[in-house]
């Protein structure tokens, strides 16, 4: 017991480093909480979770919730970035715009511009546009929205905000007048981008749908893969084919098939 109880105390002293090598004793300490007759490990480990948390609101905040501060969500913060001259803005209490040159060589670099149209708060576009990777399902892939927004020439971004100036929206004009894509925000944290490319008859759209998580840090955006594929087919099947059964014989199969 001698051996278990320094043991308990050093990592490195035990035998693989294997935790599950030591029997860890019950001092006097512990005992003195020990209250209930077999008590389940889970109970005693929320005992101490609520308990700590407990602690530090009464530490901090005088035990009073509604003092401590609120996020959006839980990331980095936003880095201001000053547009070049050449990117025209027009700000009013509901809409920001930003028109773009028609010269490339006067574009503002990437990051400053996803910078930009994100804002100086965090918010759902910001988690959307700055996160390196898009979860699908078991996959990962890197984040072709962000490319997406990359500048283009002649075009406009128009983002609208709410009385608070929280962003609710966002809408991509094409240079030729009509619109490339747009985002939105659902109360129930889903994103939807519409992508939108005209045809000789009409205007066709893809919808893709992104879950929003703001209380994850590393994978705050996760895409809903239910229907995607289906969405694309019928995509391509009404932009590129005249009899729209052609590419309902063809299979889909999931990204990670």
């Amino acid at each position: 017991m001698k051996d278990t109880t320094w043991q308990s105390e050093d990592l490195d002293s035990i035998v693989d480093q294997d935790v599950q090598r030591v029997y860890i004793q019950q001092g006097p300490v512990a005992a003195r909480y020990s209250t209930k007759v077999n008590e389940p490990v889970k109970d005693i480990l929320d005992g101490i979770y609520h308990g700590q948390i407990a602690a530090l609101l009464e530490r901090y905040y005088g035990g009073d919730t509604s003092k401590i501060p609120t996020v959006e969500y839980l990331g980095v913060e936003p880095v201001v970035s000053t547009l070049p001259s050449s990117v025209i803005t027009a700000d009013s209490p509901s809409e920001r715009v930003y028109y773009l040159p028609t010269d490339e060589a006067l574009f503002p670099d990437h990051d400053t511009w996803i910078s930009a149209i994100c804002g100086s708060r965090k918010s759902w576009l910001h988690a959307l546009l700055t996160a390196p990777l898009i979860f699908q399902g078991s996959r990962v892939e890197d984040n072709y929205v962000r490319r997406m927004m990359r500048p283009r020439a002649g075009q406009i971004v128009t983002i609208y905000g709410d009385d608070s100036g929280s962003i609710q929206s966002l809408e991509v004009t094409r240079s030729s007048g009509g619109k490339g894509l747009d985002l939105a925000i659902s109360g129930k944290g889903v994103v939807v981008l519409n992508i939108y490319q005209p045809s000789a008859a009409s205007v066709h759209s893809l919808g893709l749908h992104f879950a929003y998580y703001p209380s994850q840090v590393s994978s705050p955006i996760h895409e809903i893969m239910e229907g995607r594929n289906d969405r694309i087919r019928d995509f391509y099947n009404a932009l590129w084919l005249t009899d729209s059964g052609v590419l309902q014989q063809l299979q889909t199969y999931k990204p990670d098939d």
